[in-house]
């Protein structure tokens, strides 16, 4: 290798010399493929219970109807995280996020995946992360206090005793405990309320921009 590099120096003393880029595969590259590979596995699983053939039996005007009121939820989640993230965020491209985030969420548990990637594209988008994190919050709290009542609404309407029937796990009993002793002890504290409220005061700030704007337009 001495010889030939001295032989190509002697023949072109001109051309540049850079140093050989050695690509290795980085942890974060492996630990993708797994990850990909865990969630193939999981859609491959679930799939193979359903009768594809099936779908030629589907209205296709109920499929066309499906499909609209689908894109409406999608143009709904963008929609409520461009309110409250504060920074610009490209409309499709919010919308194209959520439809990943709803594709995520048939292998992440719990809805996590959709929260990882909508904090994760606000954060490429140049916000902080602290900033980030609470509009995502803030969006999943505000779909949560809608689909809860709609819900309600739904199993009246249709006459199900779901709800009557429901009873949830002791872990998520006694989180939902927890939480409500600390969230009344908070607010019957006035000292804790006001430290607790100066701190949050500032993120919900930055991420109801608009609301904030909305509030402190003087009346006409």
């Amino acid at each position: 290798m001495g010889e030939l590099r001295r032989h190509i120096a002697a023949v072109a003393p001109e051309a540049p010399t850079e140093p050989a880029r050695l690509e290795r595969m980085r942890p974060r590259t492996i630990v993708s493929f797994v990850v990909v590979t865990l969630v193939g596995l999981v859609l491959v699983y679930q799939l193979s219970g359903v009768e594809l053939g099936t779908i030629r039996y589907a209205d296709p005007g109920w499929t066309l109807a499906a499909l609209a009121m689908a894109t409406v939820c999608m143009v709904a989640a963008a929609m409520v995280l461009i309110g409250f993230v504060p920074a610009p965020l490209p409309f499709w491209r919010t919308v194209l996020v959520q439809y990943a985030g709803s594709f995520v969420r048939i292998a992440a548990p719990a809805g996590l995946g959709s929260i990882a990637i909508n904090s994760r594209y606000v954060i490429r988008t140049g916000v902080p992360v602290s900033l980030s994190l609470s509009a995502v919050g803030l969006t999943q709290l505000a779909g949560f206090l809608v689909h809860v009542p709609l819900l309600l609404v739904c199993a009246y309407l249709t006459g199900t005793s779901y709800w009557t029937g429901f009873t949830p796990s002791p872990t998520v009993t006694v989180i939902v405990i927890i939480g409500t002793v600390s969230v009344g002890c908070v607010l019957l504290h006035p000292r804790l309320r006001r430290a607790v409220g100066s701190s949050l005061r500032p993120y919900f700030r930055g991420s109801c921009p608009s609301c904030w704007t909305c509030s402190n337009v003087p009346p006409a």
